[in-house]
């Protein structure tokens, strides 16, 4: 496996970026436009639609309804369902892209009080300090530069008593077998980006690598001799790469820290939070609560399952776990 990457580093030698250049500047959407609320229907009878709930539910719940930012928004969770329920909600992104997906989401949906701004990795926030009374950051603080500066700038823009709730990827989940793996991204038609991911799990860092390829996917999938779903890290090897290194037109490298939630309470406290809460997710909640409701019982609007939920997602953010869960957490400033 290390031999793979080995050959990459010395033969293809990709250039170094950030995360926004390796990917999220090329994705049309992060999540397969199938997130409720923004790109399709919230569908009451459907199980990952209630957990989808119980997360909005715990952001709103843990930062409240003032003014509210939104750091790393993706395709705009959770800061359009979020948004009317909010006084303003603000997102910020570094990548273009992502922006104007958030910015045009919002404008389809009517959404008014919501705003989407471009930054600059490695910048200071373009807000006073104080700005804010609450900031959500699902699975985004890790993917900056730099995770120490970034939580350093958003206690500055919070204001006293502000809540930051935040989701993160922390890699003991992939301890075991998905340490390295491989996945296939195609931005537009006959180009196709294969991405390597490298996850020192015990270092808390991830290398990624993007191989752009002026090819159909189908036609990479044929050199390597895989159905495109079949394809893991083991299937591709430097002879591949060396058949379709004509029509390589660019490769990337991008080296993340990704803290354990051990680490993340530590960084919390060393970047002023006077409080961090590790708690269990309001996405938990619902999911059991999805579990034991009897379908006779199960609402009927979302309305209904709002208060349905509510309760439940309540107690699941004010209660306490232990980190080495990597649970999400609660920092007040």
């Amino acid at each position: 496996m290390a031999d793979l990457l080995e050959w990459i580093k010395t033969e293809i030698q990709p250039r170094s970026c950030n995360s926004t250049e390796l990917i999220y500047d090329y994705q049309k959407s992060q999540s397969s436009f199938k997130l409720p609320g923004i790109y399709i229907e919230t569908d009451i009878s459907n199980r990952s639609h209630w957990i989808d709930r119980g997360y909005i539910l715990d952001f709103l719940i843990s930062v409240g309804t003032g003014r509210i930012l939104d750091f790393g928004p993706g395709d705009g969770w959770p800061s359009i369902p979020m948004a009317p329920y909010v006084e303003y909600i603000t997102g910020v992104d570094s990548s273009a892209k992502r922006v104007s997906v958030c910015s045009e989401n919002a404008n389809r949906l009517s959404i008014e009080n919501c705003e989407y701004i471009q930054i600059e990795p490695d910048k200071s926030l373009p807000f006073e300090d104080d700005s804010f009374d609450g900031i959500t950051a699902a699975s985004s603080i890790e993917q900056t530069p730099n995770p120490s500066e970034t939580l350093s700038e958003l206690y500055r823009i919070l204001k006293k008593g502000g809540r930051l709730r935040m989701i993160y990827e922390a890699l003991g989940q992939y301890r075991g077998e998905r340490e390295k793996e491989l996945s296939i991204y195609t931005p537009g038609e006959g180009r196709t980006m294969i991405l390597l991911y490298d996850r020192r799990i015990d270092d808390e860092t991830v290398d990624w690598y993007c191989i752009d390829i002026e090819a159909s996917t189908d036609e990479i999938t044929h050199h390597i001799g895989k159905a495109q779903e079949k394809i893991g890290f083991t299937d591709l090897a430097p002879a591949h790469l060396l058949l379709l290194r004509e029509k390589t037109i660019d490769a990337r490298f991008c080296r993340l820290s990704h803290p354990s939630g051990q680490s993340w309470v530590r960084l919390l406290l060393e970047a002023g939070f006077s409080q961090v809460h590790p708690s269990k997710s309001g996405g938990d909640a619902a999911a059991m609560l999805f579990d034991y409701t009897e379908s006779s019982d199960k609402p009927n609007s979302l309305r209904e399952l709002d208060k349905l939920l509510r309760p439940a997602v309540k107690r699941a953010v004010f209660s306490s776990t232990n980190p080495d869960r990597d649970p999400m957490i609660t920092a007040v400033k």
